[in-house]
């Protein structure tokens, strides 16, 4: 994914941001994600990611009926998907143009929030 936003990567497109942005820098910082108590698992969404760090759902568009019946996904009380059993084939599916998304990198997000300290 890091090689997705090398610097240079993607210069002939228009980049309100010529500078570095922070996915690629924490995405440079190899993080690996840890468990932990004080954070709660939302779901998982797909977004495509534009060369400036901004980003697409695929709340974008139209596709959500699409995705739940090809992949036999289910929505949560979030609407984010709770189980992906196929996520190399979703994300194959995301970056066909037969969808008809923007043509940038897609992937798959997992979302989590902190809880609240103070229950």
């Amino acid at each position: 994914m890091i090689s997705d936003f090398a610097e240079g990567n993607n210069t002939e497109e228009f980049n309100f941001n010529n500078g570095d942005f922070g996915l690629r820098k924490n995405l440079l910082l190899r993080i690996e994600e840890d468990q932990n108590i004080s954070e709660e698992f939302l779901g998982y969404d797909f977004i495509g990611i534009e060369c400036d760090g901004s980003f697409h759902s695929f709340y974008c568009h139209d596709i959500t009926n699409n995705l739940v019946d090809k992949f036999s996904l289910n929505l949560n009380s979030y609407g984010l998907f709770e189980k992906l059993e196929k996520p190399n084939e979703i994300r194959e599916y995301l970056n066909s143009e037969e969808t008809g998304l923007e043509p940038v990198p897609w992937y798959i997000v997992k979302v989590k929030r902190q809880k609240d300290s103070r229950k």
